[in-house]
């Protein structure tokens, strides 16, 4: 998890991403939770009451939009412009 400046830049990027990229809430959301909060993937789909088929899902249509090829790929990405 992280704190202090590095959040707020982080916050502040991933909002630039979601204008930049056109995602959507529920894209964001997942990139939040693995980028800013360091949720694992795995556990993406119970902390969003979904099905882990829906959230795979929704994972690749985000990285369609961002062109990474992970969402591990895309949070570092994310964190690496917001704090370098």
């Amino acid at each position: 998890m992280m704190s202090g400046e590095n959040l707020t830049r982080a916050q502040a990027q991933l909002m630039a991403w979601k204008t930049r990229y056109r995602l959507t809430y529920v894209e964001t959301e997942l990139l939040r939770l693995t980028a800013l909060d360091g949720v694992a993937r795995g556990a993406l789909h119970v902390i969003r009451g979904t099905e882990e088929a829906t959230v795979k899902k929704q994972v690749q249509v985000l990285l369609t939009k961002t062109g990474d090829s992970s969402l591990i790929a895309a949070a570092l990405r994310l964190v690496r412009e917001a704090c370098f």
